[in-house]
């Protein structure tokens, strides 16, 4: 079975992981500085929801590929 980072290097790993680390950290300060107080209408209130399911769907993603590469 082959895998997308068969052929990486422990260095390129390395690499990934600080990337996503970076990644992972900017996500997470934009959710938590993102309230609802400048929210102006339901379609405001709609959109930030969606914006936020969409962040913390990546986060999940991110971390995955992270415990993949961390698994190796």
């Amino acid at each position: 079975m082959t895998t997308q980072d068969e052929g990486q290097g422990e260095g390129e790993i390395r690499e990934r992981l600080r990337e996503i680390d970076e990644r992972l950290a900017v996500l997470r300060d934009e959710l938590g500085e993102r309230a609802f107080d400048d929210v102006k209408d339901s379609g405001d209130a709609g959109a930030e929801i969606t914006r936020m399911e969409e962040q913390n769907a990546l986060i999940e993603v991110l971390e995955a590929e992270k415990r993949r590469l961390l698994q190796r």
